[in-house]
């Protein structure tokens, strides 16, 4: 089983649509790496979760997901990386 077949838990078989995604990951951000292991594995909190799909749909870029123009999303107004204040 390879490395990318277990989860963050060690439990279960990712998908091969979350092996390709975590392969990207790993390629082009490998420090966003964890939060979508936890998230796959079921050990993320609910607002790594949404920093996962955020960064998911937005190409790993925290910049796009801090501008996100989506305001139809229902993680929208949940979107990590906004300004404090």
């Amino acid at each position: 089983m390879s490395a990318l077949e277990k989860n963050a838990a060690g439990r279960g078989i990712l998908t091969l649509e979350q092996e390709k995604i975590l392969a990207g990951v790993r390629h082009k951000a490998p420090s966003k790496l964890r939060v979508f292991l936890r998230s796959y594995g079921g050990a993320a909190s609910k607002r790594e979760a949404i920093k996962a799909k955020c960064l998911d749909c937005s190409n790993l870029a925290t910049t796009e997901v801090r501008l996100c123009p989506a305001t139809g999303c229902p993680l929208w107004r949940y979107r990590p990386y906004q300004e404090k204040g």
